[in-house]
């Protein structure tokens, strides 16, 4: 049987990210909406949980992905077969995304978080998402840009653990979370990183790489 793939975007990022990725795997896929507006963590979670297929899943977390990965591990682990992070942020159990960053940065986030709210600037996503991406797929993920509700960044995930199929893709290019920082994450992960020489969105830049390793995440040699 072949276990379908569920996609866990990173904050604010539409759907079409993950298509190209999604062409190339032979599993049924969906990629995941996150309640918006006030919504808490918890809520996030359930409500992912709410649309998982029947059989048991691989979660695919992108960034943020990495939060609501843990989350719904905590929640509903019988429901998930296996994990694939892609340059995924990956709190401890009882932090929170912002609690999960070095110093000073996890202070500065979190104070932009409370009072700026969860868009950035066109010229931050810019610089920091879509750097190395060709003009006209910049453009559309800065315009499709959709915000993420507070709590996403701010509450604390539960207690968890991950799946024995469980991997971690990580991007040495990125600019967002350098590569010694991704190796904390995927070691929380319990994964030994496959490395990708590619910026924060690997599914756009490099989506042959991406489904490679989702598909070694589910058939381990």
């Amino acid at each position: 049987m072949t276990t379908p793939l569920v996609f866990l975007s990173g904050a604010g990022l539409p759907a079409w990210v993950w298509d190209d990725v999604r062409s190339r795997l032979d599993a049924p896929t969906t990629v995941a909406r996150y309640a918006k507006g006030g919504a808490r963590l918890t809520q996030v979670v359930d409500g992912v949980v709410a649309d998982l297929p029947d059989a048991p899943c691989h979660l695919v977390a992108h960034s943020i992905g990495g939060v609501v990965a843990a989350g719904v591990l905590g929640r509903a682990p019988e429901r998930i077969a296996a994990v694939t992070a892609v340059c995924a942020i990956v709190p401890a159990a009882g932090d929170s995304f912002t609690d999960a960053l070095p110093a000073p940065q996890r202070y500065v986030m979190g104070a932009m978080v409370r009072l700026l709210g969860t868009r950035p600037p066109a010229s931050v996503l810019r610089a920091q998402l879509t750097a190395a991406l060709p003009d006209d797929v910049a453009d559309r993920v800065v315009s499709d840009f959709e915000p993420e509700s507070r709590r996403l960044y701010l509450d604390r995930v539960p207690d968890h653990a991950w799946p024995a199929d469980r991997a971690y893709l990580l991007t040495t290019e990125d600019r967002e979370f350098p590569v010694p920082l991704q190796r904390r994450y995927a070691a929380r992960v319990g994964a030994d990183p496959t490395t990708v020489a590619a910026g924060h969105l690997p599914m756009l830049s490099h989506p042959a790489e991406v489904a490679s390793a989702v598909s070694r995440a589910t058939h381990p040699a």
